[in-house]
């Protein structure tokens, strides 16, 4: 016969194998993105950015961030990628983000044609991952609109909302830190 101590270790891995399988099964969902391009004209500004929120919708607790870049082409020649900023904080862990090229053979950085990859690492240390392509052309994710000005924008369209990522388990931090095994996504 099972004591009580027994009986309540077998519930908690029961429970959080099933929060794990849960949280595997039902995609991180977007509900924001915007972007902006400066004009380039003397005394405008000359950052870009790309802003998204994104949320894991099976979680008990509050895993809505907001990722944010900014980067100065204009006068600093610099782009999105090769970076992966950190998300807001999440009562359970941590959201990281980075932007990839959706068109590789592209040299300049676009804010209605891009990839996104979100990292998702629990407080218990597992980690997940999942990308998306947003782009702009007819009938896509994004709204896209160049002023007569110059300045671009793009908004994530209502009937996209919200755009669903699919995570995948990648194992545990504290696992693949022993095992020097380095992380490497590959967009879908």
């Amino acid at each position: 016969m099972l004591r009580p101590p027994a009986l309540l270790g077998i519930l908690f891995l029961t429970t959080s194998t099933f929060v794990a399988a849960l949280a595997l099964m039902t995609p991180w969902e977007i509900v924001q993105v915007n972007t902006y391009s400066p004009s380039g004209r003397p005394g405008s500004s000359t950052i870009s950015y790309i802003k998204t929120t994104i949320t894991g919708p099976n979680s008990a607790t509050n895993t809505t961030a907001n990722c944010n870049i900014e980067w100065d082409s204009i006068t600093k020649g610099q782009t999105p990628y090769d970076t992966a900023p950190e998300c807001t904080p999440v009562e359970d862990g941590l959201w990281e983000f980075e932007v990839l090229r959706a068109d590789p053979d592209s040299q300049r950085s676009s804010i209605s044609n891009f990839s996104l990859c979100f990292t998702r690492m629990t407080n218990d240390g597992n980690l997940y991952v999942g990308s998306v392509t947003l782009n702009s052309r007819v009938d896509r994710d994004l709204f896209f609109m160049c002023a007569a000005s110059g300045f671009c924008y793009a908004n994530l369209r209502s009937e996209s909302t919200p755009v669903r990522v699919t995570p995948k388990a990648i194992g545990n931090r504290a696992v693949l830190e022993e095992e020097d095994t380095p992380v490497v996504v590959e967009p879908d």
